[in-house]
């Protein structure tokens, strides 16, 4: 039975598809990317009503979207009420589509629905899953008040919207991710900037939170300290008089989700609160927590601890950021203590001065010469070196001044990968201090002198790259203040060296990406002249073949019986050599498009596509066709590529559809916000769509040379035309239902 709310035929389910692959592209939230797909699936097949259901992290589907219905109407989509609507399973467990033109298929494959537990009537329906690759996202549904008889086309609609639809979605996680990433490391940025260079505790968690909150207004922040085994807030956020009254009492080192954070040393993410079963009562009013510590020395110290009250999961955006503003305050805090460690105005000069090149310098050798003088004005006893790991010896690349010559002669030519101490703090992959060295045992000469060292190495995608040392001249008992001050030091180091290795990593990319163009445009020429070169150098040959043929073929005599057979063979070479000589002509046809300079002007296409038709109509003098051309614009292009263009497009439409009773050729032009869209239309024998890909390459063929002639080369020189003018090539078409083949030009700003 027909839909009387079916659009007209004129507009055809191909042009809408088109239009939503615009659309879709220009999507920017999930919503618009459904109002999309259900307005033309509701419109292009009469639909009464639609409702797009996703997957939601494991925990079954729900409604995403709904067009069609009024508000407050019952519909098959209450709360629940898709679980049972048994269609939808099957078709997620089968990701394939299911189709009920009438309410009797319907009721006959699941006669549970028989008494619809919320009394709507369904009729027809279609049922079609949205797939990425091995993943289920969800499902389209579209409901009929009438029976409908889904034809193979709108089945292929319905498919291909889907798919958009899966692509749109995928397209936006990605972007979301992006967005989350740089909203990470806006945070860290703002974090950064608030705190300058402040080392108030309470300072510094404040304008944490003042940072969190203006991501996640929801979010309730606090910060604590270990006092006396017991986790004691040093800065708490507004919480209910009885919970502060529990957390200012401190709270037991054993604390399930405190004592996670401290063993895996990274922060912890709960989701779906439950006070009692992480042993803090009165934290009914949240939804989720977070615990991130901070340690000192390997001690934990402190614990940065966030809070929701609305939403129960944790989402990615939620985690990036806090991470990453968990890193910030943790370099604060480092400052904070490495402040309270440097003693004198001089130590704390260098150590400004080498928080500062953190942040702005990529110059190795003055971000290391920072490093040696943040230690010296601290401890001006100390050497200090910084290596690199040149193949199997670690090379000096800064060395201080207090380093005897001897010993920096011996340095500098290089010690071995596997010196005992720089292998001790490769493997320990941080910090390492030894209170005795051992020039023998250490295998480095000239080193007697030397007391105590220590070391903090650096990694590059897990391989070592630099060391970071400093060495006293008699034996010595690394302090606590000692060991403080060469963490923050080198912690500091490793942050700049990180923030040098990624500028020199993303400029090297660029430069390689900019190698790689220029590299890919002169191979492209040397191949375009290459080509043209051969394409002109076969000619010879061939044409001696063709005429050594037609010598042979005069010496024989055509009354001998076998020689008939020789004449025979000589015909057969001399239609391959033809051939070959079509074949050579596109290539250097091909070549030439390529080589062949543009002079952009206006063209009128009307007047190009009529001298096309009057060019090729004589050479099918007995094919009847059908031409309907519709208005088409003047447009900026090259007169004459742009004419190889639109001959190349109707001789391929006149070609396929000579089998036709009466061929008819459609071309008209859709304008568009930025360009004209061009199209031709046959109703020829068509194409098989999953081959389109293969139409506009170099010899590429869809049917045999004993069916449709041709060289394969008319298509690809489409192309290349028309990428040259910066528009798009395009083909649509089954088999046996003609094709539809088109291009699209800039329009002038």
């Amino acid at each position: 039975m027909s839909d009387p709310a079916r659009p007209a035929p004129g507009d055809s389910l191909s042009e809408r598809l088109q239009s939503v692959t615009e659309s879709l592209a220009a999507a920017a939230t999930p919503v618009a990317v459904f109002h999309i797909v259900l307005h033309p699936a509701l419109e292009a097949l009469g639909a009464i009503a639609g409702v797009v259901l996703l997957q939601q992290d494991g925990h079954g589907l729900h409604v995403a979207a709904m067009q069609g219905y009024a508000e407050g109407e019952q519909t098959l989509w209450q709360d629940g009420t898709f679980e049972v609507f048994s269609p939808i399973q099957d078709c997620l467990e089968q990701r394939a589509a299911l189709y009920f033109e009438h309410q009797e298929a319907l009721l006959a494959a699941y006669p549970q629905l028989i008494t619809p537990p919320i009394g709507v009537t369904v009729v027809a329906t279609a049922v079609v899953p949205v797939l990425l690759i091995d993943q289920t996202l969800g499902v389209i549904v579209l409901v009929f008040s009438e029976p409908h008889e889904f034809t193979p086309e709108e089945r292929r609609f319905l498919r291909i919207l889907a798919a958009q639809s899966a692509l749109a979605l995928d397209r936006l996680t990605l972007s979301t991710q992006l967005q989350q990433q740089a909203e990470a490391l806006s945070a860290f940025a703002a974090f950064t900037e608030a705190v300058g260079l402040n080392t108030d505790l309470e300072t510094l968690t404040q304008r944490a939170r003042e940072v969190l909150r203006a991501s996640f207004p929801d979010l309730a922040l606090s910060y604590y300290v270990l006092e006396e085994e017991r986790w004691v807030p040093a800065w708490l956020d507004q919480v209910p008089d009885d919970l502060r009254r529990v957390l200012v009492a401190g709270l037991p080192l054993d604390t399930p989700a405190y004592l996670q954070a401290v063993q895996t040393e990274v922060p912890v993410f709960i989701d779906h609160w439950d006070g009692e079963v992480q042993r803090i009562p009165h934290t009914e009013t949240f939804s989720a927590g977070a615990f991130a510590p901070y340690f000192r020395q390997g001690q934990p110290v402190g614990m940065l601890v966030a809070g929701l009250h609305d939403e129960p999961r944790w989402t990615s955006q939620h985690r990036v950021v806090l991470t990453a503003l968990w890193r910030g305050l943790g370099g604060a805090l480092d400052r904070a203590e490495q402040a309270r460690q440097l003693e004198g105005r001089a130590a704390l000069d260098a150590f400004v001065a080498l928080t500062e090149a953190v942040g702005v310098e990529t110059d190795l050798n003055v971000l290391a010469l920072r490093a040696i003088q943040a230690m010296q004005a601290a401890q001006p006893e100390l050497g200090v070196i910084y290596y690199e790991l040149a193949g199997a010896l670690w090379k000096p690349r800064v060395m201080s001044e207090e380093i005897p010559p001897e010993v920096a002669a011996v340095l500098r030519a290089g010690l071995p990968l596997e010196t005992p101490s720089l292998m001790a703090a490769l493997q320990t992959h941080g910090p390492s201090f030894t209170e005795g060295w051992d020039a023998e045992t250490e295998g480095v000469a000239q080193t007697e002198s030397y007391g105590a060292g220590a070391f903090y190495p650096y990694f590059s995608q897990g391989q070592p790259i630099g060391l970071f040392c400093i060495g006293t001249q008699q034996s010595r008992t690394w302090t606590t203040r000692d060991r403080a001050l060469f963490t923050a030091v080198g912690r500091s180091l490793g942050l700049a060296l990180e923030r040098a290795e990624g500028v020199a990593q993303l400029a090297a990319h660029a430069q390689e990406v900019e190698r790689s163009n220029a590299k890919l445009e002169a191979a492209n020429e040397e191949l375009e002249a290459f080509a043209y070169s051969v394409s002109h150098d076969l000619r010879t040959p061939v044409r001696h073949i063709k005429s050594f043929n037609d010598l042979l073929r005069k010496k024989l005599d055509p009354h001998a019986q076998s020689d008939a057979q020789i004449t025979r063979y000589l015909g057969i070479v001399d239609t391959a050599a033809s051939q070959m000589n079509t074949l050579i002509d596109a290539m250097l046809d091909l070549s030439r498009t390529s080589r062949q300079p543009l002079l952009i002007r206006l063209v009128d296409l009307e007047n190009l596509v009529t001298a096309a038709r009057s060019e090729l109509e004589p050479e099918m003098p007995d094919q009847r066709v059908e031409w309907t051309m519709g208005p088409l614009p003047l447009v900026e292009a090259d007169h004459i590529t742009l004419r190889q263009v639109i001959v190349n497009l109707l001789a391929n439409a006149l070609k396929y559809s000579r089998t036709r009773p009466e061929a008819r050729i459609e071309i008209w032009a859709e304008e568009r916000p930025q360009e004209w869209a061009v199209f031709v239309r046959d109703n020829g024998v068509g194409f098989d769509p999953k081959y389109a890909d293969r139409l506009f390459g170099v010899f590429q063929r869809l049917h045999r040379q004993e069916e449709f002639e041709g060289t394969g080369i008319g298509l690809a020189n489409v192309r290349r035309i028309i990428t040259r003018h910066g528009g798009t090539v395009f083909a649509h078409g089954s088999l046996g239902e003609g094709a539809t083949f088109g291009f699209t030009l800039p329009r002038p700003p």
